[in-house]
């Protein structure tokens, strides 16, 4: 009885049956978000380097956490995903890298732990800002750049690509090579356009883009933005997102084990302790917060009624000793708490013995 009591107290105390923050935060039901997308989820990994992760920003929030105010205001879901994590805000990964190339940003966001893994629907892509301060081969800035996007378009189907320019520099040389790297891109955009990518090119080095000149205030230092100049990105980021909506490029993200949770619905495919918050993907995310989400309101009222059906089960399970579904491990954790508990009660008897003992002498 001890067994269920602690496993029963366990499933109330970790919040097991928690909803996802994303979902909840997600939007009025009779708002179908942006344009053509019928509310889908919109699972965003940022890729980049320091604007990306925030170098600059009061609390490293970059333009994330404001664009992502502006997409549930608009009526879409939000699940920003990266393998990193920076602001002050919950839904705060990205895959942000300050002070890498190009070639090694791209390298980063390959491997398993970021783009196969998560699986974003939308990439957002501000890349090379330390290729140009670094000058290395501004010439060929523009097939890195493609390099970048062509690798993130493949490693997750059915995505899209928001480019951008590089924010000017303060510095003049350094900002000479940016012009000519973001005119790389811009062509390099035109190309995959007309090879019937779905990439989307926002300038920020544009007139609506931060402005260098100090009494504009947009800028932290020579080189990095400040709140208000990551604003503006924001607002830019979000002109893109409309574009690529009205264009009916937003789907529905595929389908991501670390953001959805394991494709059969059923709990009692999974070992019993996968049940539970610090196993389960379903309920936890490998160490990267609120990459769970269900793509959309539909999902996650589906899913809520199922784990109200999977509570009942795993107490019903419970109080009926041992699940039929445990597995040999299972049962084998399971009889190792009952021998360390009967232990126990051998020890208390034994000291009850020997102090029974003592008062009778």
């Amino acid at each position: 009885m001890q067994i269920k009591f602690a496993l029963l107290s366990l499933l109330s105390a970790t919040g097991v049956f928690a909803q996802d923050d994303n979902i909840l935060e997600a939007r009025n039901d009779k708002d179908k978000g942006m344009e053509k997308t019928n509310g889908a989820m919109f699972r965003i990994m940022p890729v980049g380097g320091a604007a990306i992760w925030g170098e600059g920003s009061s609390k490293g929030n970059a333009f994330r956490r404001k664009l992502r105010e502006m997409i549930v205001e608009k009526g879409n879901p939000v699940n920003m995903v990266g393998s990193r994590k920076n602001g002050d805000f919950t839904d705060k990964d990205n895959e942000g890298w300050p002070d890498l190339f190009i070639d090694e940003i791209r390298d980063k966001a390959m491997r398993n732990e970021s783009v196969p893994r998560f699986l974003p629907n939308i990439f957002l892509v501000n890349a090379g800002t330390k290729d140009a301060v670094k000058d290395k081969d501004i010439d060929k800035a523009g097939e890195r750049y493609e390099r970048l996007i062509k690798d993130l378009l493949d490693k997750s189907k059915d995505s899209i690509v928001i480019a951008s320019t590089l924010i000017h520099h303060r510095n003049g040389d350094i900002d000479n090579r940016i012009n000519k790297m973001n005119d790389q891109f811009k062509k390099v955009v035109e190309k995959l356009r007309k090879d019937k990518k779905k990439v989307l090119m926002v300038d920020m080095a544009g007139s609506d883009g931060p402005e260098t000149k100090k009494e504009a205030d947009n800028y932290s230092n020579d080189e990095h933005l400040n709140d208000k100049g990551y604003d503006k990105m924001a607002s830019l980021w979000f002109k893109g997102l409309e574009q690529a909506a009205k264009e009916g490029w937003i789907k529905k993200p595929q389908w991501s084990l670390h953001c959805n949770g394991p494709k059969k619905q059923s709990p009692w495919d999974m070992p019993f302790f996968r049940q539970f918050p610090f196993s389960s993907p379903w309920f936890q995310n490998n160490n990267n917060n609120n990459n769970k989400d269900t793509c959309n309101a539909q999902d996650a009222k589906k899913i809520t009624e199922q784990v109200k059906k999977i509570n009942d089960q795993v107490k019903k399970d419970l109080i009926n000793e041992r699940p039929k579904w445990a597995n040999d491990v299972e049962k084998k954790i399971i009889d190792e708490l009952k021998k360390t508990i009967s232990d126990l009660k051998n020890q208390i008897k034994d000291e009850l013995k020997k102090e029974l003992k003592c008062k009778d002498s």
